[in-house]
């Protein structure tokens, strides 16, 4: 019969056995339990990562970009607008991406002095976020009847574009605008 001192070093050594903390028989099955350590290390790391991008509200694709747009659209951003009769400041503030049926929408406002019906108080707007051959793009409908299509430079702290159609309804002109924006941190 096995006292009971012998019975808990037994359970004691197979605990540590399991945890690797003690050499087991061989050197063979010392390494499989190191290969199958890392093995698990390596899985769960996976699994965090994963999950990470899918709860960032990015959409699954976006997650091998490095670049989360959920995270680097959103904040205030000034800028202007360039037409043929002259340069006009414009605000972009992007309060929320989101997805919404399966597209990512940022919601927020877009204006400034010198806008067409606008006044110089921001008024809403939505936009679609979209990757185009690795790159952050936002396309928002102003409230200037416009279409404003925005890239997110390398540096995260620029948006670069245009905005094509006519300012006025039943009224069209040839050429886009230039659309510049800086993150204001």
């Amino acid at each position: 019969a096995w006292s009971r001192a012998e019975i808990d070093a037994a359970t004691d050594r197979q605990w540590w056995y399991g945890l690797g903390m003690l050499p087991t028989t061989s050197h063979g099955e010392h390494r499989m339990r190191a290969h199958e350590r890392l093995l698990g290390a390596l899985l769960v790391l996976l699994v965090v990562l994963t999950l990470g991008a899918t709860l960032s509200g990015a959409p699954p694709g976006w997650a091998q970009t490095q670049r989360d747009p959920t995270k680097l659209l959103i904040g205030h951003w000034d800028g202007e607008a360039q037409t043929p009769t002259g340069v006009y400041d414009r605000t972009l503030i992007i309060k929320s991406v989101e997805v919404r049926n399966g597209q990512l929408m940022a919601i927020g406002e877009y204006g400034g002095p010198g806008a067409s019906r606008m006044g110089s108080k921001p008024l809403p707007v939505q936009g679609i976020v979209e990757e185009i051959n690795g790159e952050i793009v936002l396309r928002i409908f102003t409230p200037e009847r416009r279409t404003a299509v925005l890239t997110l430079q390398q540096d995260g702290k620029r948006l670069l574009g245009t905005m094509g159609g006519g300012d006025i309804v039943g009224m069209s002109r040839q050429g886009d605008d230039a659309l510049r924006f800086r993150k204001v941190e």
